[in-house]
């Protein structure tokens, strides 16, 4: 008996005893609320279906019996008519427990093999449930919970006002108390939402302010500063809707009705990934909210959260940018100098390199850049008495603290400089040597060497600072704006003349990383869902594109509508990804096979030679899904068929698998493609189409191995670690 008929078994079972518990109460029994019931679907949506739970491994059958019990939350959530609002509430709870159990997991390398199932199950359960508690909230929201919420944010915005002023207050002193007296600045700080006063103090504090133009000139400048200006506009807010009264009754049936109207287009979306969806999904996340107590807040940070997050982000460890910034050098030079009545003589080698240390700050990404390096000094002091050897080796470290915005990088702060002197003597000899006074000669030495020790260190950290600091104020500079223009005249200009430029883009760091996410979005489209769950970067950098910016960008290709032959849709790419990606592109002349063989052509086929010619769909004609660990591509497209009718719209879907074939290759294969048409299957029409494309996509074996051209510097060698294709997401992972 396989996996799925026991649980429809067991669902059936429960139904039955259900209803037999029902029929022994029907007297008692009073109609719950409806809650969810007539707003989600009445069926689970198919990748959250029973079915599509049995993704474990054979023989994990404690994962998969995991996998059942939470496979029967999520159909209950939808399925079971008998639940009520607290029962969803409840079968909402248990669901929010089993994603916060697999959000630990995904960090947790004793996980890792359960990583892919995880993250699967992961992104589509917590979509709806989030949505679905959202929907529940608004459906159940109380009146007076309302207005208390309202009065709770007024009330946090009125006291950090207050206390903003009475810190500026009290750094002027008894004359600031006094005002702060004045104004009733403790009084406002005291109120909370429950205060009974609340009404009259704020009445009050209103008066004081307004009263302000009746002060004279000198007490109206002061009492007009910025901190006072602030506490009374949050005064005048803050009694403002302390005077709103609880929300009105609203129509329930018309917000159960939008509500089921969100989530249908939600679920239209989930499976087609239309625009036509997409702008639905995109108007419901901007104005959802007109029969709503809290218009809309709720479902709109849901829809935000899943369907409006970043799209493209990169995350780059701190040893993989110290890798990027590395520029080992050293150099040597003699020294030949005079220092008081001592001539100096000897050599220096200078080695240093480029690293860099992230700052973790959660607003913008911090980053302090450092040159390390070491000074190996071997000098001979000659004096009239004596002629002393010394050895160096010293250590410095430069730093220059930026700031990088996404788009730009910034000097932030003076550069600085620590040095680490060590100076010891390898060798004195004195005209004393030789003879009976040279332990004498050797001690007074020793003794004047040790009195200018302070000194010669001082000497020679200043050295070190005039050799370094004017070459690191002038060099890492012209590297920034270097940088900086290299980043504007390329890949912004090419984005504002595609008019892709990011919507937002956010970056931070942590004492390990540094993440930059930026929402790429156009009018009607969706972006992206949150990021798919995963430990700390540790090594390495990572590039994630969610596949509504890869729609986006499809869409800029112009496709839709439009009749063209294999050899246009060919070169156009060419010419696109030419252009994306700074040089010439040209696909292969010929195909290859798994063990690099060249791909011969059918012999048999005898369209083989005939080239395909496209009539593309005028409505999403390509568009791609990542999921499952395969990318799928989906053309809508119909044929041109020479002496035939043309051949009606086609919707092909070609699922690619990436696999890391040995450390230096990818290998690249395409499983059977889908093919159906609106108006229902053709299998002999099927099948050729089946075959001519997978004709088009034999295996194919690509280089694990990417190397970045530096002006002035070797290369940087990398690796590709991983590619994956989960939950929307298409992860990149080099080293």
């Amino acid at each position: 008996m396989n996996r799925v008929t026991r649980i429809t078994q067991f669902k059936l079972l429960k139904g039955i005893v259900a209803f037999c518990c029902l029929v022994s109460i029907a007297a008692a029994f009073q109609p719950p609320s409806a809650g969810l019931q007539g707003v989600l679907p009445e069926l689970a949506p198919y990748d959250v279906s029973i079915d599509q739970f049995d993704i474990f491994p054979e023989d994990r059958e404690d994962w998969s019996a995991w996998s059942e019990s939470t496979a029967l939350l999520v159909a209950d959530l939808y399925e079971d008519t008998e639940l009520d609002a607290a029962g969803q509430q409840e079968l909402l709870n248990k669901l929010n427990e089993r994603l916060a159990f697999m959000e630990k997991s995904l960090k947790d390398p004793a996980y890792r093999a359960l990583w892919d199932e995880f993250t699967i199950l992961y992104g589509r359960v917590s979509r709806r449930v989030d949505l679905a508690q959202a929907a529940l909230d608004t459906l159940t929201l109380d009146p007076a919970a309302i207005q208390k919420q309202q009065r709770e944010e007024a009330m946090a915005k009125l006291d950090s006002a207050v206390a903003n002023l009475q810190s500026a207050m009290r750094r002027v002193g008894s004359a600031g108390e006094g005002w702060l007296t004045y104004f009733k600045a403790q009084e406002l700080a005291d109120l909370t939402v429950d205060s009974e006063n609340a009404a009259d103090v704020l009445n009050s504090a209103k008066s004081l302010f307004e009263g302000r133009e009746s002060l004279s000139d000198e007490q109206k400048e002061f009492a007009n500063r910025a901190e006072f200006d602030n506490v009374a506009s949050a005064v005048n807010q803050t009694l403002e809707v302390w005077n709103m009264p609880p929300p009105e009754n609203y129509d329930i049936e018309a917000l159960r009705a939008e509500l089921s109207e969100v989530i249908a287009a939600v679920e239209s979306y989930e499976e087609s990934h239309k625009a036509e969806a997409a702008s639905q999904v995109r108007t419901y996340a901007n104005s959802f909210g007109e029969h709503a107590l809290d218009n809309g807040e709720r479902v709109q940070a849901a829809l935000q959260k899943h369907y409006l997050n970043p799209n493209v982000i990169i995350t780059a460890s701190e040893s993989f940018l110290s890798k990027m910034a590395s520029d080992p050098r050293t150099t040597s030079s003699p020294i030949s100098e005079y220092v008081g009545n001592a001539r100096v003589s000897g050599s220096s080698t200078t080695s240093y390199n480029s690293t860099v240390n992230l700052r973790p700050n959660p607003n913008v990404a911090e980053l302090e850049l450092q040159l390390n390096g070491t000074v190996r000094t071997n000098t001979v002091s000659v004096v009239p008495d004596a002629r002393i050897g010394t050895g160096g080796n010293h250590t410095f470290n430069a730093t220059q603290r930026l700031t990088f915005s996404g788009t730009r990088l910034a000097l932030y702060d003076q550069p600085r400089i620590d040095v680490n002197v060590n100076n010891y003597t390898t060798s004195i000899n004195t005209k004393a040597d030789g003879t009976l006074f040279e332990g004498t000669g050797r001690r007074k030495a020793q003794q004047a060497i040790a009195a200018r020790r302070g000194q010669t260190n001082s000497l020679t950290r200043e050295k070190i600072i005039n050799q370094v600091m004017p070459q690191f104020r002038s060099e890492v500079p012209q590297q920034v704006e270097e940088l900086n223009k290299s980043l504007e005249e390329g890949l912004i200009a090419k984005l504002e003349e595609k008019e892709l430029l990011p919507e937002s883009i956010k970056t931070r760091t942590t004492d390990s990383e540094l993440i930059s996410a930026s929402k790429i979005l156009k009018e009607g489209y969706v972006a992206g869902d949150q990021p798919n769950v995963g430990p700390e970067l540790n090594r390495g950098a990572s590039l994630q594109v969610h596949e509504s910016a890869v729609n986006i960008i499809l869409d800029e290709l112009n496709f839709a509508g439009r009749t063209m032959t294999e050899t246009e849709v060919k070169t156009e790419l060419e010419e696109q990804l030419s252009y994306w990606l700074g040089k010439d592109f040209k696909f292969p002349v010929e195909d290859v096979n798994a063990e690099g063989e060249p791909v011969e052509g059918d012999a048999e086929d005898a369209d083989a030679d005939e080239e395909t010619v496209f009539i593309f769909d005028a409505n999403d004609p390509v568009r791609v899904k990542f999921q499952g660990n395969k990318v799928h591509f989906t053309i809508r497209a119909g044929f041109k068929r020479e002496g035939k009718d043309d051949l009606e719209t086609q919707i092909i879907t070609v699922p690619l698998n990436f696999t890391m074939k040995d450390e230096a290759t990818i290998l690249i294969e395409a499983d059977t493609p889908e093919v159906r048409s609106e108006s229902g299957a053709n299998v002999a029409q099927s099948n050729a189409i089946k075959k001519r494309i997978m004709a088009a996509f034999p295996p194919r074996e690509r280089s694990r191995q990417l190397e970045i051209e530096r002006e002035g510097r070797s290369p940087i060698k990398l690796s590709i670690l991983d590619l994956s294709a989960l939950n929307g997401w298409l992860t990149l992972k080099i080293q």
